[in-house]
């Protein structure tokens, strides 16, 4: 306990002498590639202290600090994806891994504090969830839909199992066909797109479906008899509800003066 360490929003490693509290060392790296220190975890290695150093930018480093003189040097560097917010070391899990490391993109690594080699342990949502859905009958998997992307997720394991990204968007609304062959989904840009949920790819997309975005979706429960496909149903910040079979509409309903939250189909379609 000779030395305390701070990191600083301008990447700096401040090392103090906790007896006289002075400044021992001030070390910056020029590896780093920015956005501030944000986390910082100490450990001993083979009589040696050694710092994990978590970073805005996504990066984690290894110092070594000097027992005598508080000299901090980099050992090793690695990447995440997002800013790294939490590292914890604990104890050993497999394979040498014994390093968590949260992300600010919703992501949890499992790392090997001496090498730096990682895993991805588990993975979230890093902004609000928008939507949830289940398929018919179904309790196996689900949906969420959030900002910039769709996710489809294992009920059992929590695990991911698919994700649909769309850049610069929110996603504000999700439904599934009854037959699961699409996952619908209602943007801020106003339009719909359905996905293919095997793949992820896009199946079709409905342009200007409603004005400053679609926030809400359905589906029939029968596929409509003169194409096959499932007619959609779906409400927009417009206040305007829509039934659309693919991509042609085929009603336009205004009766709300604000945004149409929710949108569902009785059984028989009929309302």
């Amino acid at each position: 306990d000779k030395f305390a360490l701070c990191g600083t929003a301008s990447n700096d490693i401040l090392i103090i002498y906790l007896r006289s509290q002075t400044l021992a060392q001030i070390k910056l790296f020029k590896q780093f590639n920015g956005n501030g220190v944000t986390c910082m975890s100490m450990f001993q290695e083979e009589g040696k202290t050694l710092v994990l150093v978590g970073l805005g930018c996504g990066q984690v480093g290894q110092v070594e600090i000097d027992s005598d003189t508080g000299m901090p040097t980099l050992l090793k560097l690695t990447e995440f994806a997002g800013p790294v917010t939490s590292i914890s070391i604990g104890y050993e899990y497999k394979g040498g891994l014994d390093t968590f490391v949260g992300t600010a993109k919703g992501n949890q690594y499992i790392m090997n504090s001496g090498s730096l080699e990682w895993q991805l342990r588990l993975t979230a949502h890093h902004e609000p969830i928008n939507d949830i859905v289940f398929p018919d009958n179904c309790s196996d998997l689900f949906v969420t839909a959030s900002s910039e992307d769709i996710r489809v997720w294992l009920t059992e394991t929590r695990l991911e199992m698919l994700r649909i990204r769309v850049p610069k968007l929110r996603c504000n609304c999700v439904a599934l066909t009854p037959d699961g062959g699409l996952i619908l989904s209602g943007w801020g840009d106003g339009k719909i797109r359905a996905f293919l949920p095997q793949t992820g790819a896009l199946a079709y997309t409905i342009s200007e479906a409603h004005q400053n975005g679609v926030t809400s979706i359905s589906c029939m429960h029968q596929p409509n008899p003169e194409n096959g496909h499932y007619n959609v149903v779906s409400g927009g910040a417009d206040g305007r509800v829509r039934v659309w079979s693919r991509v042609s509409m085929l009603v336009s309903l205004k009766e709300h003066k604000s945004a149409v939250t929710s949108v569902q189909v009785s059984k028989a379609d009929d309302e």
